[in-house]
């Protein structure tokens, strides 16, 4: 099929491009005979593929909407998508066991939701530059993601942000730049992160603040400007942490042990 559809040398696609389907593995290993491909009008959709290591062969795209990478269980470059510079809708990278890095995105500024779930031996997001996020930011089920410090130039999202089950996260100082989020927030079930300074810019959140089941979270300064200037609009739920502050305890300089 790879080769047949490659025979014509499209240039232009202008919906979707569907290289596998959710729940109908395939076993594409190489997509070189896609290289003519430069624009694509609504996303790339990668789905269970078996046998791909790479996208190599989609070197030439340079303008889609939506990227989808979902459960590609040898991929593990996808440096070819390098020549991509605008996304307007989502990035959603999930369920990817054998990939690494996210080197290929790097020339990606701005997206719509950014969603990284899943992907069992992502270890940084050092790849990224990304610099606006419209709606949501969710990191999730990634063990042995360290640190998200490429997502300091972010300062609004206007939908949510969590951030769960990450086992190897220490910190989120790379958020230090957020001021203002007009969804809600949930930290969940990161088993190593210690502190949440990360959200001390944070001064509008206009849904609830969730912070539960960090196994080692004893520091809550970071949300110290958060509390006192009226804390978050939809309510405060905090449960299950090594260290579970009132918003009272927050205000009273109580926002550690």
């Amino acid at each position: 099929e790879i080769n047949d559809f490659g025979a014509n040398n499209y240039t232009h696609i202008t919906e979707t491009l569907f290289i596998g389907g959710l729940n109908q593995p395939s076993v594409f290993n190489d997509l070189t005979p896609l290289s003519s491909i430069k624009h694509l009008g609504i996303g790339l959709n990668v789905y269970d593929n078996n046998e791909l290591t790479s996208l190599t062969g989609l070197e030439n795209i340079e303008t889609i909407n939506r990227l989808h990478i979902i459960n590609n269980d040898k991929l593990a470059d996808i440096s070819a998508l390098s020549n991509i510079t605008e996304l307007p809708l989502d990035i959603r990278i999930d369920s990817n066991p054998v990939l690494t890095n996210l080197n290929g995105l790097q020339n990606i500024t701005s997206v719509t939701d950014l969603i990284l779930r899943n992907n069992s031996a992502l270890l940084n997001l050092d790849d990224l530059n990304i610099t606006a996020v419209t709606y949501t930011i969710e990191i999730s089920e990634n063990p042995l993601l360290t640190n998200i410090n490429s997502l300091s130039n972010i300062s609004i999202i206007y939908k949510d942000l969590i951030i769960s089950q990450n086992n190897s996260l220490a910190d989120i100082d790379g958020l230090s730049n957020l001021s203002s989020i007009y969804g809600f927030v949930t930290i969940s079930q990161n088993d190593s992160l210690t502190a949440i300074n990360g959200l001390s810019n944070l001064t509008l959140l206009e849904q609830e603040l969730t912070i539960n089941s960090n196994a080692t979270l004893t520091d809550f300064c970071g949300i110290q400007t958060l509390i006192t200037n009226g804390g978050p609009s939809g309510g405060y739920t905090v449960f299950n942490n090594a260290y579970n502050p009132t918003q009272q305890d927050i205000i009273d300089g109580n926002c550690s042990i």
